[in-house]
Order: structure tokens, then C-alpha cells, then sequence
């Protein structure tokens, strides 16, 4: 019994002691050296840069940069490198095919299998992560939730892949996107699991919370997929039981009108730009309700020349309107302030309270220009 219990104290010391050495053991430094690096969000690219990460975090970008004894070094000397890719609005469980449903891809969980297409899914997150895509939002026509098994399954390391920002179903009022039979619909139940019929506030929640259990990080509605789409106050109360679960809510959008009622709802994201207009940009930029507008290139076999100059108008009218309404903003406030706020000037420079910082003004020609903002 003594040799037991030594046996049995013995095996427990060296499982503290080993799992001390565990918690004490640092994570692989990683030093990429970029030849040029890409800044998106000021707009710059550096060169001669390091990137340093500590096992899956970038603790430290700059020149010069120290790199630590035993780091492993990527030499991207001669390249230039820039942050991940973010695809937006993609369905990737979801593939058209020429055989055998003609590219029609109503008819895929008709010739597809959940299985077969979570295969597929799995396939087109490697092709993406090797594309540069590290984010992607996988917003529904994904069968029975193959694409919340691709998170799981990319988060536990079964495969390489993107981080998945999964929807589940897309969730619409009666007959979502399709127009089934009386047959299709009543006897075999068409709609699951491409879509989850929500009419009334207690299935609406249903289906939202059925989606979280099941591993959903987004939630997506069809706004006005049919004649009898959701109102403001459906829109809202989506929004307000997603959040519950940390989520956000994509709204499908094909009408003006859908639009409007969801830019009325305060929703997060309005997919497909074709029925927004410049109003609803410039309410969407006063907002911040974002656009993933599913806009591509026209090419030989999809879309025309005219139709794409159209979406290239409408994106311009969405990035141009945001920063119009910044700068008229900034005007305005600008214009209040400066009867009453006191200048300091030295020399050919001067500084002026604006808020809760400051301008910096110098001047040219005789005329003050503004510098900088702080």
C-alpha cells in the first residue's frame, strides 16, 4: 500500500512539475522580413520591414527590428506583403457546376448531398486560404450547416483553412428565394435546409437560435426574397435576438424598398448593391451599416460591359458619398469653432482647439491650410 501510494505521489509530482514546464514554455517567434509591406489603412507601403509573431499573434511591424535568438525567419525580402484577404458574402459549400445541374444551382442540394458538398466547402477553404483569403463570411445555400462544420473543423486543425464566419440556413419568410410546387413544398419539404421559413416573431426567433446551437456567427435574412418580406419591425427584433448570441445580421436585398426597411432597422450588412441608390448610400454611410455588394467583372460566358460600368458608378457613389458626408461634417463643426477658439500662432504654423484634439495649421501663400489633425 505504501509502494502505492509513493507510486501514486511520485507520478502526480512529475504531472505538476511537467505541466509547470508546459505553462512556462514560450511560444515560436516568427520573423517575416517583407520587402514591402502594404498598409491599407493609411493608405501606405513601407519597405525594408519585419513582421514579428509570437505564436499566432504580430507583436511587433517596423524597420529594424530586433529579431530574437531562435526565431524561425520567412525571407520575403524581394516581395511585398499585405494583410489577408476578407471575401465578404461567399457560399462555399455551395459550387456551379456545368454537370449535372447546368450552373443552375437551385437544383445543387437536389444532386448533392450535405456530405459531398462539405466536401466541396473544405476544398474551396484551402483554394481561398492559398488565394491570400485568411477571412471569410459563409452566408447560407450551404446545406444541413456544412458550413459551421467547416469552422469546427479548420478551429480543431482537421484541415488548413480561412477563419469561417458561418450563417447557417438563410432565414426568410414563407418560400425564400424559391418559387417550389405545391408538391416540392407541402409533401417533401423543399425549403430545409437551404432556407428556414420564419413568418411570424416567435419562428423568427426560433430559427435564429436554432442557428447559433448549431454553431452560426452571422445570421442572414431575405429581406424581400417574396412580395411578403420582413418589416422594420421584423428586421429589428432579428437584430436584437442575434445579439444575444454575438451576432450580426446580413440582410439579402433585391428591392429599394427592402433596402430601405433595412437601413430603417439598423441592420449590419445589406448583401447586393444593385437596388441601392445614392440615398440609401448616403443613409448607410450615416449609420455605418456596411455593403458587400457581390459585384464582379463582366466576362465572356457571365454579365455585359454595360452592367459592370454600372456596378463601377454605384461603388463610386458608395465609398465617394461616406467620405463626402466626413468632410461636410468636418466643415460644419469647423466653421462653429472658429469664431471662438483661440489660435496660437508661431511663426509660419499655429494651432487651434477642435474637440477633444487639436489642428495644426500652417500657412502658404498668405492663406492658413490645415496640416494635421490630432
Amino acid at each position: 500500500m505504501r509502494c502505492l501510494l509513493k507510486i501514486i505521489c511520485i507520478y502526480s509530482t512529475w504531472m505538476f512539475v511537467t505541466a509547470a514546464a508546459m505553462g512556462q514554455t514560450a511560444a515560436p517567434i516568427t520573423a517575416i522580413k517583407a520587402g514591402r509591406l502594404i498598409d491599407p489603412e493609411t493608405a501606405t507601403v513601407t519597405t525594408n520591414q519585419t513582421i514579428l509573431i509570437e505564436g499566432e499573434r504580430i507583436k511587433a511591424v517596423g524597420a529594424n527590428l530586433a529579431i530574437p535568438p531562435g526565431a524561425t525567419i520567412i525571407d520575403l525580402s524581394k516581395l511585398t506583403v499585405l494583410p489577408g484577404l476578407v471575401d465578404t458574402h461567399t457560399h462555399m459549400a455551395l459550387t456551379y457546376k456545368e454537370l449535372p445541374e447546368n450552373n443552375y444551382y437551385y437544383l445543387t442540394f437536389v444532386t448533392d448531398s450535405t456530405a459531398l458538398r462539405a466536401i466541396q466547402a473544405a476544398s474551396n477553404g484551402i483554394q481561398l486560404l492559398n488565394s491570400g483569403f485568411t477571412v471569410i463570411r459563409d452566408v447560407g445555400n450551404n446545406a444541413m450547416y456544412a458550413d459551421t462544420a467547416l469552422r469546427q473543423a479548420i478551429e480543431q486543425g482537421w484541415l488548413p483553412g480561412p477563419t469561417v464566419i458561418p450563417s447557417g440556413p438563410i432565414i426568410g419568410s414563407t418560400g425564400g428565394q424559391l418559387w417550389p410546387t405545391p408538391e416540392m413544398y407541402k409533401e417533401h419539404n423543399m425549403m430545409f435546409p437551404e432556407y428556414i421559413d420564419a413568418d411570424t416573431p416567435g419562428e423568427i426567433i426560433k430559427a435564429i437560435r436554432q442557428n447559433m446551437l448549431f454553431g452560426a456567427r452571422t445570421i442572414k435574412l431575405c429581406i424581400d426574397c417574396k412580395p411578403w418580406g420582413y418589416s422594420v419591425d421584423d428586421i429589428k427584433l432579428a437584430i436584437a435576438e442575434a445579439a444575444k448570441g454575438g451576432c450580426k445580421v446580413e440582410g439579402h436585398v433585391q428591392t429599394p424598398e427592402g433596402a430601405q426597411r433595412a437601413i430603417d432597422a439598423g441592420i449590419y450588412i445589406i448583401a447586393h448593391g444593385n437596388a441601392l441608390t445614392p440615398e440609401h448610400h448616403r443613409q448607410m454611410a450615416e449609420k455605418g451599416i456596411f455593403r458587400a455588394g457581390t459585384d464582379t467583372p463582366f466576362t465572356k460566358y457571365r454579365g455585359s460591359e454595360a452592367a459592370f460600368k454600372q456596378t463601377v458608378a454605384k461603388l463610386r457613389d458608395a465609398w465617394e458619398k461616406k467620405e463626402k458626408d466626413q468632410i461636410d461634417q468636418f466643415v460644419v463643426a469647423l466653421k462653429q469653432a472658429l469664431p471662438t477658439a483661440p489660435i496660437e500662432e508661431a511663426g509660419e504654423r499655429a494651432t487651434m482647439p477642435y474637440g477633444s484634439g487639436s489642428i495644426q495649421l500652417v500657412r502658404e501663400h498668405g492663406l492658413w491650410k490645415i496640416e494635421n489633425l490630432e
